[in-house]
């Protein structure tokens, strides 16, 4: 499957399962099995990130610097972590339902961004990848 596709179809899908779960304030939805359903949706879709992009960013970097770079793409999950309840903190004030549903937007357009500007492999725009990896998807 084409990364670019993978990637950002999992963020879009996360994107939603975010939105449905703040969405239950306004649906007025107070069951548990709602969002038990709901985390177990996002769990899988949590779950389709990590491989597509050890794929996608193994076909770009050598074996020799990969610890190096994974070390610095470890941290974009603490940022995240940051700015994402950073973000919902500061919106509570419209209803918590409505923070889930800004942070859905954030996270598909974040999708949309991948899915316009990834490159998947260095071939792809006639760059010869200069590792001496193999390509991994």
């Amino acid at each position: 499957m084409e990364l670019r596709h993978f990637l950002s179809g999992s963020m879009i899908l996360y994107a939603i399962t975010v939105y449905l779960f703040g969405a239950a304030q306004s649906w007025h939805i107070h069951s548990i099995w709602y969002f038990y359903g709901i985390m177990f949706l996002q769990g899988v879709m949590s779950s389709t990130g990590w491989p597509g992009v050890l794929a996608a960013y193994g076909n770009w970097v050598g074996e020799g610097t990969r610890g190096t770079v994974m070390g610095v793409w470890q941290s974009n999950a603490f940022v995240g972590n940051i700015l994402g309840r950073q973000f919902a903190g500061d919106f509570l004030e419209y209803g918590w339902g409505n923070s889930f549903a800004l942070l859905a937007l954030i996270l598909g357009d974040l999708g949309l961004v991948v899915f316009l500007f990834l490159v998947p492999r260095p071939s792809d725009v006639d760059i010869e990848n200069a590792s001496t990896s193999k390509s991994i998807d």
